[in-house]
């Protein structure tokens, strides 16, 4: 499969999952599994590693990923190994994608390091942060314990400076990094994604993209919106929609910002009939505006007057009932039904498709497509409300006909109901292409009747047009109701259950009444029959109940048959826009703000005192860090969590959702870089995404294989569009040097100190204990720090002397570290000895 196999969830596993996908399709690495270059480098003798059972198991996971010929495979084997490796990965609980990546690397790095004896080496400081020559002696430093496929790939170097507040001491390290954590600025923009639905169902929707200032109101949006698209401010509805549901209206003075925080809805702007927005039922925002406050200050007089009144014959406390928390359409959530008349009611209408079943005669409905919202009149009759619902989907049905009818579906000689199912291979049929193709020995035979009888239902009325979709539907029971391209229902208020009735029909098991083609009943009429017959056309039950399984408002259902040759395709027509392209050409906080927030001086907390030698104290230092070198593979990380409290059975805090833009080609890093000597111009290929938030979510992959962009998700394996790689999801980026190709020579990047290299190391001799217990001790040192405590002193346990040598040639590296006498694990440079020695982090 080429890297292009899915992994099973093993139960809370995709993060582990998407972490692997990653750098599987880091391939450089993979080529160096795949060819078994492994093998020859595998340290058995290394405490910090494991003995190379972790290097092992990550071939054998990228062997199966890149040779198999199954779909997905199970990991189940690696995460054993990985459990051993890191405890925290051996249960079954949610975990994150970068501490993952970071503890495979750190794993195959030890397994695979090809320093078999580990010196002690003095770690280089100064006290200038404009000198940098000390770069190089730290970077061999880090050598002399650390040499590996990994290094060679993915280590860089940071230039990390502290400052003592009080003093102004500088101290200066150069320390090496796997991967880069970059915070997020704080955003003084929005990027809001919406999509634009005309009322014209044969126009495309249109998909946009707003960057409107933080802080803006719907109202702002409609403003804006309006600039650009060349619509009226006030001729549409803003709906917030997911996939199976819908969930709100947005109204005028609503913040935006509850856009974004509706993480599984999506932003529908759905235009209003052209007609009511030029007509008289459009009385303006402004005089609708003026009767909601007669009406808020009428209902306020007449709360006062009842709570008076019951007050004066009951002491006791008296709450008036029409405070804004009761009554919140009056006061908080006014859209002013934009700026129609009362008589105009806004209606949501699902749409669904009636489908047959392949094993047996039962028929099921079928969710279409997402929820539109039309306007109606209350005056209205059943018969013009059947009307108006037929006029909005006529575009639809008509393009249908005109690209999909044969030359038998509306001829003289037919008698039949006249949306009979079309041929399926007439999808694409063009009605002038039909009347030039006719020839006059296809008349002749009968094969087909003449052109001229081909219908042209542009040029039927809304009526006559109906009345060849519902023939017979004036009759009250209709036998030719099967035969309806499409019905209208009534959606029940309450679900069915407990017992409970219809309040249409008083049926309790009703399936959603249909509505009778009635020319004496009104839409009024059918409110009347609700627990709300005046319903608000400016909020929705999810914002203002608890949510109790029962329908709150007024909604329709049209059920469309499939086989009545409408093509359900048009109903999600999409076509993005460039409309604001310029705009997201500076979107809310690109890549490089992160990196010049990631270059900025910060006062360290109280946690993370730094202890100044010249003031002898400890000190809450100033710190800023650079890349001074970058590595060949480059991974970014950027911190979307901020944790507040965590413990082994929670971990609470925020996830950022901020929209970061990444580029997928030409990452230019050249002033955020000091080494010049390679060119810092990186491209993307990998994305670990998480969704979420802090307590739960899930992980997914994108990764570029071969050409072409994939999403992999956990056992699924798909094509994606390179426009949807970069997402607010993105969590974790893997970036390679352009110059890099799948054919690059991974020796050619091999790290290694120059031969005749002059290397301090710290020789460490034993006084009175065993070999064994002083090398078991030597792996417990904290930080790396030769025993002493907290303050600086020296171990009493060792004698420490300074030895100089030269360094081995890349060949014989192994044989040389065997003359190092050091023992124990790695340490790093968090503390300071009685000499201010300081020593390297590993």
């Amino acid at each position: 499969n080429r890297g292009l196999t899915g992994l099973r969830n093993l139960g809370n596993t995709c993060f582990m999952n998407s972490g692997l996908q990653c750098l599987s399709n880091t391939f450089l690495l993979s080529k160096y599994f795949l060819e078994d270059q492994y093998k020859d480098e595998i340290n058995d003798d290394n405490p910090l590693g494991m003995q190379g059972i972790l290097a092992k198991s990550y071939a054998k996971l990228v062997k199966m990923l890149w040779t198999t010929k199954d779909d997905l495979i199970s990991p189940s084997f690696f995460k054993k190994a990985i459990g051993k490796f890191r405890a925290i990965f051996s249960s079954y609980s949610q975990q994150d994608s970068q501490e993952l990546i970071t503890a495979v690397l750190d794993g195959l790095h030890e397994d695979l390091n090809r320093v078999k004896k580990k010196p002690y080496v003095e770690s280089k400081t100064t006290d200038d942060p404009k000198n940098d020559s000390i770069s190089v002696d730290s970077w061999y430093c880090h050598l002399a314990r650390n040499q590996s496929v990994i290094v060679d790939l993915m280590y860089g170097q940071y230039k990390s400076v502290l400052k003592c507040p009080k003093c102004t001491k500088y101290s200066v390290t150069f320390d090496p990094f796997s991967a880069v954590t970059l915070p997020i600025p704080s955003a003084k923009q929005r990027l809001i994604h919406f999509f634009y639905v005309p009322y014209n169902l044969a126009l495309p929707i249109q998909k946009h993209s707003m960057v409107i200032p933080k802080g803006s109101t719907v109202e702002d949006m409609r403003v804006k919106m309006a600039e650009r698209l060349g619509v009226p401010k006030d001729g549409s509805t803003f709906i917030m929609l997911s996939k199976m549901t819908f969930d709100r209206f947005l109204c005028r003075d609503q913040k935006a910002s509850l856009i974004n925080k509706m993480k599984y809805s999506q932003l529908y702007i759905q235009e209003i009939n052209p007609k009511y927005i030029k007509g008289p039922e459009n009385e303006g925002i402004e005089k609708r505006k003026e009767e909601y406050k007669e009406e808020e200050s009428k209902e306020s007089a007449l709360c006062q007057s009842q709570s008076a009144s019951y007050s004066a014959s009951y002491p006791t406390s008296y709450s008036c009932s029409t405070s804004s928390s009761s009554k919140p359409h009056i006061k908080n959530h006014d859209d002013y039904n934009n700026g129609l008349s009362d008589d105009m009611l806004r209606v949501s209408i699902n749409i669904q498709k009636k489908t047959k079943s392949t094993y047996s005669s039962y028929t099921y409905k079928e969710r279409l497509t997402f929820n539109r919202v039309i306007y109606i009149k209350k005056s209205f009759t059943l018969r013009e409300l059947h009307m108006e619902v037929f006029k909005y989907f006529r575009p639809m049905i008509e393009k249908s006909f005109n690209n999909a009818q044969r030359k038998k579906a509306y001829m003289g000689s037919y008698t039949g109901n006249s949306s009979e199912s079309f041929n399926d291979d007439a999808k694409n049929f063009n009605v002038e292409e039909a009347k030039d193709n006719v020839t006059a020995e296809e008349q002749n035979e009968n094969k087909v009747e003449s052109a001229e009888e081909v219908v042209d239902y542009g040029k039927l009325s809304d009526e006559e047009f109906f009345g060849r979709l519902f023939p017979g539907i004036d009759n009250s029971v209709s036998d030719e109701e099967n035969k309806f391209p499409y019905e209208l229902r009534l959606l029940r208020i309450t679900e069915r259950y407990y017992g409970k009735k219809c309040c249409y029909c008083d049926q309790e098991n009703c399936d959603n009444c249909l509505v009778p083609f009635d020319g004496i009943l009104k839409v009024q009429d059918l409110l009347n029959f609700t627990d709300n017959p005046n319903p608000k056309n400016d909020y929705f039950y999810h914002e203002h109940r608890g949510y109790t399984g029962d329908r709150k408002e007024f909604e329709f259902e049209v059920i469309f048959k499939e086989d009545k040759g409408i093509n359900f395709d048009y109903f999600e027509q999409i076509e993005t826009s460039r409309t604001f392209t310029e705009e997201l050409r500076n979107p809310v906080v690109n890549i490089y703000n992160c990196f010049d927030q990631f270059s900025k001086w910060e006062d360290l907390d109280e946690d993370n005192l730094w202890y100044c030698p010249t003031c002898k104290d400890f000190v809450q230092a100033s710190k800023r860090i650079e890349i001074f070198k970058a590595p060949p593979i480059l991974i970014l990380h950027l911190k979307r969590f901020k944790i507040k409290n965590e413990t082994s059975m929670c971990r609470s805090g925020e996830r950022l959702d901020t929209f970061v833009d990444y580029p997928l080609e030409d990452l230019d890093l050249t002033n955020y870089v000091h080494d010049k000597s390679v060119p810092a111009i990186y491209n993307l290929y990998a994305v670990s995404n998480h969704y979420g938030s802090t307590s739960f979510g899930h992980y997914t992959a994108f990764a570029l294989n071969g050409n072409e962009w994939r999403r992999f998700d956990d056992s699924t394996v798909s094509a994606v569009d390179s426009s949807q790689v970069c997402s607010a999801a993105g969590y974790v980026l893997f970036y390679k040097r352009k110059e890099l190709t799948d054919d690059t020579d991974i020796k050619e990047l091999r790290q290694s100190i120059p031969n005749g290299y002059k290397l301090n190391v710290i020789e460490i001799k034993s006084s009175s204990k065993s070999k064994n217990e002083e090398e078991r001790k030597g792996d417990t040192i904290g930080n790396g720090t030769l025993g002493e405590n907290h303050k600086g002193g020296q171990s009493d346990s060792k004698e420490v002397e300074m030895k100089e040598i030269n360094a081995p040639n890349r060949q014989d590296i192994n044989a040389q570290n065997n003359e190092f006498e050091s023992k124990g694990e790695e340490m790093s440079g968090n503390s300071v000895n009685s000499n201010n020695t300081e020593y390297l982090k590993d």
